[in-house]
């Protein structure tokens, strides 16, 4: 079996590029987050891309519209939401010395949601994306300090 080729690419234009920034990571069945972003109708892009640039800029929320978790395991996780929408992804410092501050969620599930409280079925999938050495060698071909 061919091991699976993964990529990532930023969202281009968000706010706060030298604070932060939020990428898609592709090229697994699992990883839907890419193709349901893109199939989103432009006004909910816009909307999303709007709560994005919010995270950018350092805002803790609110929760209704993006938000991590504080328990152990899932510290680095992310969801950014629209009505029914979550993608889930894990936050990550690409640049550990040029700018250690600087701050990547990198999306890569996405689910729809209806009620209120996470799956952590999710939560430990995004966590096997964050440790995944695909995923790594991925982000580290547009931070090569990853």
């Amino acid at each position: 079996m061919l091991p699976v080729l993964l990529s990532f690419r930023l969202i281009a234009g968000l706010s706060s590029p030298g604070r932060r920034a939020v990428g898609i990571l592709e090229g697994h069945r699992e990883l839907n987050a890419a193709d349901e972003f893109e199939d989103l109708r432009s006004k909910d892009k816009d909307s999303l891309r709007a709560r994005m640039d919010r995270w950018c800029d350092g805002h803790p929320g609110p929760k209704k519209w993006f938000h991590g978790w504080n328990e152990p395991g899932y510290r680095e996780c992310m969801v950014f939401k629209l009505n029914d929408h979550r993608f889930y992804g894990f936050k990550c410092h690409p640049l550990p010395n040029s700018n250690p501050a600087f701050l990547l969620c990198v999306l890569n599930i996405h689910v729809y949601k209806r009620e209120t409280e996470t799956d952590d079925a999710e939560l430990d999938r995004v966590s096997q994306w964050r440790t995944n050495l695909g995923a790594q060698s991925a982000i580290a071909q547009v931070y090569s300090e990853y």
